[in-house]
């Protein structure tokens, strides 16, 4: 967590430079006030772009992510800002951590090291994700094993659900 730490002060001003927007999703409640504070520093420095989007997760999983959602979602119907009625798809994705990206649904998903499974990644976002399982270590993914990626993904014909 230091060397994230280290990452947020020291790169605000490349991410400025940039105009790259920092988002930091997961669940906060186990990171120290001083990791807090750096995440927060580096968000309110760069919330103003919309061109480029890092959303970096820590401490995050799709399970957490669906509770808060449906907790959030529970206490705005008890506190009588939403009906029963207005509980759609819509706004499960409005309440999901990821809603602060223009485009919260990855289109693909990679998962390195050949492990067939999506270890409590997106669970709801990942619903028409394509997903490749190269059998290379993170490390080792490199220009030649994303292109193999890219080609796959080329390759494939989305039907997000439908028959065709």
């Amino acid at each position: 967590m230091s060397k994230f730490e280290k990452f947020c002060k020291s790169e605000i001003s490349y991410l400025q430079r940039h105009k790259v927007k920092v988002s930091v999703i997961g669940n906060r409640a186990n990171i120290s006030e001083s990791l807090l504070g750096s995440i927060r520093e580096v968000e309110e420095a760069t919330k103003s772009y919309e061109d480029r989007h890092l959303i970096m997760a820590i401490d995050y999983s799709g399970r957490f992510d669906i509770l808060q959602a449906c907790k959030n979602i529970a206490n705005k119907t008890k506190n009588g800002l939403l009906q029963v009625e207005d509980i759609d798809q819509d706004l499960i994705d409005k309440e999901l951590m990821t809603s602060c990206s223009k485009f919260p649904n990855p289109d693909l998903l990679i998962r390195t090291s050949g492990e067939q499974r999506i270890s409590n990644f997106f669970l709801w976002q990942s619903a028409y994700t394509e997903l490749y399982f190269p059998n290379v270590l993170w490390p080792d993914f490199d220009k030649a094993e994303c292109l193999k990626c890219l080609t796959w993904y080329q390759q494939r014909e989305r039907r997000f659900g439908q028959r065709l």
